[in-house]
């Protein structure tokens, strides 16, 4: 058997320690990197490159979602401290927030409509295609 499709972040040598798949939109998946940085890809967007690239250390407050040009996790504190991302998780009852797992601590992302919503016959388009 071989692999449908392939992705391979620049992560500078780092490792990846996570992947989850949205569990509202098939075609949108995020990864952590052991260099602190989350990948977002919608494969309705595009095969090979990510959507969206967000360091862990950025400060939390703002939405994360695609095209917004700084992307800040929601947290009880402003801290800058980054690190690993050793684990990845979109909530199934709310697809717009994801959970990383920076290793002494819980980042919670607010997503963009744009990574959360799912246009009509998406998944049959991108298998078509």
């Amino acid at each position: 058997r071989r692999p449908l499709l392939e992705l391979e972040p620049n992560t500078a040598g780092a490792p990846l320690f996570s992947l989850a798949l949205s569990p509202a939109r098939p075609l949108v998946l995020a990864a952590g990197s052991g260099d602190g940085r989350i990948f977002f890809y919608d494969l309705a967007a595009s095969k090979v490159h990510p959507v969206k690239v967000t360091r862990s250390s950025e400060a939390t407050g703002a939405a994360a979602g695609a095209g917004a040009e700084e992307d800040r996790g929601h947290g009880g504190h402003s801290s800058s401290k980054g690190g690993p991302v050793y684990a990845v998780q979109f909530n199934p009852k709310l697809p717009t927030y994801l959970a990383t797992s920076l290793g002494d601590s819980v980042r919670i992302w607010e997503l963009g409509p744009q990574l959360a919503e799912s246009p009509p016959g998406e998944l049959q388009a991108f298998l078509d295609a």
